[in-house]
């Protein structure tokens, strides 16, 4: 699954096909955040600021995690966040677009091809956990794979590129 949030950058090609890329810039304030939150983790559950002099870095982080199995089984607890760090270092490293290209009328992430027009099987633009407050849009192919395009707020923005892109897929537009 591709998945974009943040409201991408949208650009409409001389060819009429629509470029969708996910900001940098957001990429770069979430890495920051989440390498934020685990680093004051880290420091709460450690309690590195109060080491004594005599001791060794290490051999204070085994008497804090001798000191309760619950501090061996938090130490791990960061690894949620993992997957979050690598997608936004592979946004910062080489950028990720999705280009609906309507000349060849092919879908390409990366300057890779993920599908055909024909492969579309219908452009959702559903509601996230029932609530019209944050919607979501994406594209559902035939083979059952999901491009995640927008995720956000229930802005005209997300609903004028919804139309847009129904039109140049040729698929009907479902709004759930």
């Amino acid at each position: 699954m591709i998945a974009f949030g943040a409201r991408p950058r949208v650009r409409r090609q001389a060819s009429g096909g629509l470029v969708v890329e996910k900001r940098r810039v957001v990429a770069f304030f979430r890495l920051l955040l989440a390498l934020a939150f685990v680093t004051i983790f880290y420091l709460a559950l450690l309690r590195l600021g109060e080491m004594p002099d005599r001791l060794s870095l290490l051999e204070h982080l085994r008497m804090r995690l001798e000191a309760t199995w619950l501090n061996g089984v938090l130490l791990f607890l960061p690894l949620v966040v993992l997957p979050e760090v690598i997608a936004n270092y592979r946004v910062l490293a080489r950028g990720e677009s999705l280009r609906f290209d309507a000349a060849a009328r092919v879908i390409r992430s990366n300057r890779q091809v993920v599908a055909d027009f024909a492969d579309v099987r219908e452009l959702q633009h559903a509601a996230v956990n029932g609530t019209c407050e944050e919607m979501t849009l994406r594209v559902l192919l035939n083979d059952g794979r999901t491009l995640e395009i927008d995720t956000g707020g229930a802005s005209g923005r997300t609903r004028a590129l919804a139309e847009d892109l129904s039109a140049l897929l040729g698929t009907p537009l479902v709004r759930r």
